[in-house]
C-alpha cells in the first residue's frame, strides 16, 4: 500500500503543539486523578493486599504512594507490573505518555477525529460502513450510506473510553442524534466473529495492536486482545474492567488475560470469568490478516510514530475500529514491557 505523505505547513505545527501543551495538561490531570483513587483503593484493601503480595503495610505505601510516583507510575502500577520483583526501568510509565505525544504531534486531527478518519481510511482498508455524520450546532445529520445491518453506532466525533457510544436499533438513530451535544458520527454495527462471539457476545471484543513506524518500517510491536464483561456497558474497555489477553505474536495464539489492579481480582484467566468458555491455548482466526491490515492502517499516518490500532474480527477478516495516537500503556505491558523496545522513539 502506498504511503501517503504530506508535510506539515507552518500553522499545522504550531496548532498542533498548542493541541499538545492541552494533552500533556490532561495527562498530568489524569494522573493525580489516578493517584489519589490508587490510594483509596490500596489503603481500603490493605491488610488484603498485603496478605495476598507478602508485602509489609510500610513497604506498600513507601513503594506505591512514594517511590514509584516519583518515578512516574501510578499507585497500582507497582502490583500490575509487579515491581516487587520486575525492574522499573523495563516498563514504561503513565508519565511516559508526556513523550509520546511529542513524536506523535502531527495529524492529531486525521486520528483524534473519528469523522475525518473514516473518510481519510475509506476504501483503503476494512472498517465499517459510515451512515451518517451530526452537527450539534446546526441540528443537521449528512447521510453517507443506508445501514446494512439492523443495528448501528453512534459515536461523539471526539473523545474516548466508549463516552457517549450508543447501540441503537437502525431505524431509530435518527431521533436519538438530537439528545446529543457533540457531534457524532452513525455506523453500521460490526458482527464480531463466531469465536470470539462465542466466548463473549455482550460486546465487540477487539484487538489493541500496537505499531511503530520506524524509519519509514512499519512494525508491529505488541498485541492484546481485549473482551468486556457484563459490568463493562457492552464495551471491551480495559481501565472499565475489561480482559486483555496476550496474544503470541508469531502463531495468534490466545495465552493469559488479566484485568485491571482496582477490581482486585486474583491471579491470570485462562477462560472468560463470566461464562467460563475457555480461551487459553487457542488460536485466533484471521490473525495474520489482522496483523498486516494494522501494518497497511499506519502507512496510511506516516507522520505518525506509534499508533494503538483497535481491530475487530469480522467471519470475512479485520475490520478496523479506530486509531489511538495517546494508547494505554496498561494494557500491553502488563504482559511485555514496552520501555528497551520504545525508548529511541520517544527519546526517554
Amino acid at each position: 500500500m502506498k504511503n501517503i505523505k504530506k508535510q506539515p505547513n507552518t500553522k499545522q505545527i504550531i496548532i498542533a503543539n498548542i493541541i499538545n501543551i492541552k494533552y500533556i495538561f490532561i495527562i498530568f490531570l489524569a494522573f493525580f486523578k489516578n493517584y489519589f483513587g490508587d490510594i483509596k483503593i490500596i489503603l481500603k484493601n490493605l491488610k488484603k493486599i498485603s496478605e495476598k503480595y507478602n508485602i509489609g503495610y510500610w513497604s506498600i505505601i513507601y513503594n506505591c504512594f512514594i517511590k514509584y510516583p516519583l518515578l512516574g507510575f501510578v499507585p497500582t502500577e507497582f502490583f500490575m507490573y509487579e515491581l516487587f520483583k520486575n525492574s522499573h526501568k523495563d516498563y514504561l510509565t503513565f508519565l511516559n505518555l508526556i513523550a509520546l505525544i511529542s513524536v506523535n504531534k502531527y495529524n492529531y486531527v486525521l486520528v483524534g477525529n473519528k469523522y475525518k478518519f473514516k473518510i481519510h481510511i475509506k476504501n483503503k482498508i476494512p472498517t465499517s460502513n459510515l451512515l451518517a455524520v451530526y452537527d450539534y450546532k446546526t441540528k443537521k445529520i449528512t447521510h453517507y450510506n443506508k445501514p446494512k445491518t439492523n443495528r448501528v453506532v453512534i459515536k461523539p466525533c471526539r473523545g474516548g473510553g466508549g463516552s457517549g457510544v450508543r447501540i441503537e436499533n437502525a431505524n431509530n438513530y435518527q431521533k436519538i442524534l438530537s439528545s446529543y451535544s457533540r457531534n457524532c458520527i452513525v455506523e453500521d454495527f460490526i458482527e464480531q466473529h463466531s469465536f470470539l462471539n462465542k466466548i463473549f457476545c455482550d460486546s465487540l471484543n477487539t484487538l489493541r495492536i500496537l505499531t511503530l513506524n520506524e524509519n519509514n518500517k512499519i512494525k508491529v510491536i505488541t498485541a492484546v486482545l481485549k473482551f468486556g464483561r457484563y459490568n463493562t456497558n457492552k464495551m471491551d474497555h480495559f481501565q472499565n474492567g475489561g480482559i486483555s489477553v496476550d496474544i503470541d505474536l508469531e502463531s495468534g495464539l490466545l495465552l493469559k488475560g488479566k484485568s485491571i489492579f482496582k477490581y482486585f481480582e486474583d491471579g491470570y484467566y485462562l477462560a472468560h470469568p463470566e461464562t467460563g468458555i475457555e480461551f487459553y491455548n487457542k488460536h485466533l482466526p484471521f490473525f495474520k490478516e489482522v496483523m498486516q491490515t494494522a501494518i497497511d492502517a499506519h502507512k496510511l499516518f506516516p507522520f505518525i510514530k506509534i499508533i494503538g490500532w483497535d481491530i475487530a474480527i469480522t467471519e470475512e477478516g479485520p475490520c478496523v475500529v479506530e486509531a489511538n495516537r495517546i494508547p494505554d500503556f496498561l494494557m500491553l505491558q502488563i504482559f511485555k514491557p514496552l520501555r528497551r523496545t520504545l525508548s529511541k522513539t520517544l527519546k526517554l
